[in-house]
């Protein structure tokens, strides 16, 4: 017999219920597995980018070890208001899943061929508190790849870029995705004693770090990380695949910069491109103003116009870029700040989108 708080077994039935294949012909990828046993209660998908588990869980009478298919579970649990779920495996090998004065019993399946996680063979190497983790899941995968099948030459573009850099007294940890248009760099000061970079998958990073409560600390292993909170503990597989060296897009000095307010560059290009999903805008900056300048015909008004503060290297400089409409203004979107910050040059430099303050950086790549 197994008690666990409903809520939070909810919540991680859900997240690796995800990863599950229900139209496999493999009986094994549309199953979870539910594990118990003295270090605490595992969930985990066969297929799956992650796994979690639930630590101080354990079955009071013994280990449980089975697969369900969990579509039908999370329907009648989430329904539920009890505190608690109390499941037991009964003698024709069905599982019972009792909330209150509510019981269901479930068919299951044998999970000893499915994937079996082990505790982290090293020590962590950073903590971070959970929004932290939040706030950078949320700033940078708006830039990762809507399409599973994308893939931008050798780089992911559905991966998130751990990158620890180790420092004199502190380091930083840079989390960043991109999708080949444009990227978005979330950095925060940590205690690092490594310098590491590794991949994970954008969908696990993203469900890791909506799951965490507390603090999260991570620890990198060849070919998985693992990140433990006081009640959670979540693996990820590594990505085998390189990501774009993104240094100098961060830190190359422009040409000029423009300060603006978000809401009037918004609002200038959805007058001049007609649909700002799919238009293209072309931006002048010069000493005075940046331009917005409509790249189709039959847009509601060809050009408009935002004052801001304007900084250049050299005195009469004019900057012409030309870039998606969309990626541009969701990624002025996700600062907080109302006055942001455009920096530019001639040639192949991409825009880079910075407030002042914020930890990340957004690049919006620009088209020929």
């Amino acid at each position: 017999m197994l008690e666990l708080n409903r809520k939070v077994f909810l919540n991680h039935l859900r997240l690796i219920s995800k990863t599950a294949d229900p139209k496999s012909v493999n009986l094994n990828d549309q199953c979870i597995r539910l594990l118990s046993n003295a270090q605490g209660t595992w969930i985990m998908a066969n297929n799956s980018a992650f796994s979690t588990l639930l630590f101080n869980e354990q079955s009071i009478d013994g280990a449980l070890d089975v697969g369900v298919t969990p579509k039908k579970m999370i329907d009648i649990i989430s329904v539920g208001r009890s505190e608690n779920v109390v499941l037991s495996r009964l003698d024709n090998n069905q599982l019972q899943v009792k909330q209150g004065r509510t019981t269901a019993k479930f068919n299951t399946f044998d999970a000893s061929t499915m994937h079996m996680v082990q505790g982290p063979q090293t020590e962590y190497t950073v903590s971070l508190p959970a929004d932290v983790w939040l706030a950078a899941a949320n700033k940078i995968l708006i830039a990762s790849s809507k399409s599973s099948s994308r893939v931008i030459g050798s780089y992911a573009s559905q991966a998130v870029s751990i990158r620890l850099k180790s420092g004199t007294p502190n380091g930083v940890i840079e989390f960043a995705c991109t999708d080949g248009n444009r990227l978005a760099c979330y950095m925060v000061g940590a205690q690092c004693n490594q310098d590491a970079q590794v991949l994970v998958p954008a969908q696990a990073f993203q469900y890791i770090a909506r799951s965490l409560v507390d603090m999260g600390s991570l620890a990198i292993e060849p070919n998985r990380i693992i990140v433990a909170s006081n009640n959670s503990m979540f693996e990820s597989r590594l990505l085998v695949t390189s990501f774009p060296p993104y240094e100098q897009l961060l830190y190359e000095r422009a040409e000029a910069s423009i300060q603006i307010n978000k809401h009037d560059l918004s609002s200038i290009l959805k007058q001049v491109c007609t649909v700002i999903s799919t238009g293209v805008a072309k931006l002048i900056l010069n000493s005075d103003e940046l331009k917005v300048v409509s790249d189709a015909t039959g847009a509601i008004n060809d050009t408009g116009s935002v004052q801001g503060d304007v900084q250049t290297q050299y005195e009469g400089t004019v900057i012409t870029a030309l870039v998606s409409a969309r990626y541009l203004d969701e990624a002025i979107w996700s600062f907080d700040s109302e006055q942001i910050t455009l920096s530019m040059s001639n040639g192949e430099f991409p825009v880079r989108i910075t407030a002042e303050g914020e930890p990340h950086v957004h690049i919006v790549m620009t088209m020929k």
